[in-house]
C-alpha cells in the first residue's frame, strides 16, 4: 500500500506510490519501516523484491522520494527493516538479508557492512536499541548481540543464555523509563537491563586427562604421578606420535568454551 500521510485538519490521506516510470516515486509499495533523524530528515526502508533501492529518502519541499541503493560484495540492500542513528550520529541500516550497514548521510553511500561472518548470529536484522555505553544489542533472527560500533566487535546471546527464544521479530523492541530492554520474539519476550549483563570473567581451568602413543586412547604412556602435574616427558625417537585429551573445568556454559592450542616450533 506504499506510504500514507494523514492531515489532521482536512482528515484526508494522501497514499504515495511506487510509479516505475518515475525514479522520484518511493522504491516499493512494501514499506517496512519510517524513521525520522535529528535533521528532521524522514527515511523508509522498503522491501524492493528487485533488488537494491531499499532505503528512501523523503523530500518534504518536492513531496519526492530520494532511494540508495547498494551493491557490497554482490549483496543488495534491498530488504531494509530498521533504521536508527546512534547518540554520536551514526546512521545504521538493517536488512533482512545482508546484515548491518553504516550508512553516510553526507556522501550518500554505505561505508561499512557486517554480516555473520564479522561475528553477528544472523543476517536477519530484526530491532536495534542503543544502551547508555554506545553499544548497540540487536535482536536477529537467530539470537541477540551486543555490539560495540568503536571496537567493531559482537557478544551474542541464545537461548541457552536466558532469552524467551533465539527467533526475534521485526520492529519487537521498546525500552522503558527505567532503562528495561524489551525484545519480541517467538515465545513471548525477554526484558534485561543492559548493565546488568556481565561476561564470566573468570577462564576455564584447562587440564590434560589423558596422554596416549600413535592417537589410540588405549595405547597409554605410564606416567609417575598425576598427568595434569607433569612438566615434561622424555620419550623414545619411535614414540613421536602422541594424542593430548584434555577438558575446561567450567560448568557455567561449557558448551560454549572454546580452545587454542600450538606445536612450538613444529606447526
Amino acid at each position: 500500500g506504499g506510504i500514507n500521510t494523514y492531515n489532521r485538519t482536512t482528515e484526508k490521506f494522501t497514499r504515495y506510490l511506487n510509479n516505475p516510470k518515475d525514479a522520484t516515486s518511493i522504491s516499493s509499495n512494501d514499506a517496512w519501516f519510517c524513521y525520522k533523524d535529528r535533521f528532521g530528515t524522514l527515511w523508509i526502508g522498503t522491501m524492493n523484491s528487485s533488488g537494491g533501492r531499499g532505503l528512501n529518502r523523503y523530500d518534504y519541499r518536492t513531496q519526492s522520494f530520494k532511494s540508495y541503493s547498494a551493491k557490497w560484495k554482490n549483496w543488495d540492500v534491498s530488504h531494509v527493516t530498521y533504521i536508527c542513528e546512534d547518540k554520536k550520529g551514526n546512521f545504521w541500516v538493517g536488512d533482512y538479508n545482508t546484515g548491518l550497514y553504516l550508512f553516510d548521510r553526507d556522501k550518500e553511500e554505505y561505508v561499512l557492512r557486517f554480516t555473520q561472518r564479522d561475528g553477528l548470529p544472523h543476517n536477519a536484522i530484526q530491532s536495534i536499541i542503543e544502551d547508555d555505553n554506545g553499544n548497540l544489542w540487536i535482536g536477529t533472527y537467530n539470537g541477540l548481540s551486543k555490539f560495540n560500533p568503536a571496537a567493531k566487535s559482537f557478544r551474542n546471546y541464545y537461548e541457552e543464555d536466558g532469552l524467551s527464544s533465539n527467533k526475534f521479530f521485526f520492529r519487537c523492541e521498546f525500552k522503558s523509563k527505567t532503562g528495561e530492554f524489551y525484545f519480541g520474539g517467538e515465545n513471548g519476550f525477554t526484558w534485561f537491563k543492559p548493565e546488568d549483563i556481565k561476561d564470566d570473567p573468570v577462564p576455564p581451568l584447562v587440564a590434560i586427562t589423558k596422554l596416549s602413543l600413535f592417537n589410540r586412547p588405549d595405547e597409554k604412556l605410564e606416567i609417575d604421578g598425576f598427568i595434569s602435574e607433569m612438566v615434561e616427558i622424555e620419550l623414545p625417537y619411535n614414540h613421536n606420535d602422541l594424542r593430548f585429551d584434555y577438558v575446561g573445568l567450567h560448568y557455567g556454559d561449557p558448551a560454549k568454551n572454546k580452545y587454542k592450542y600450538m606445536l612450538e616450533n613444529f606447526e
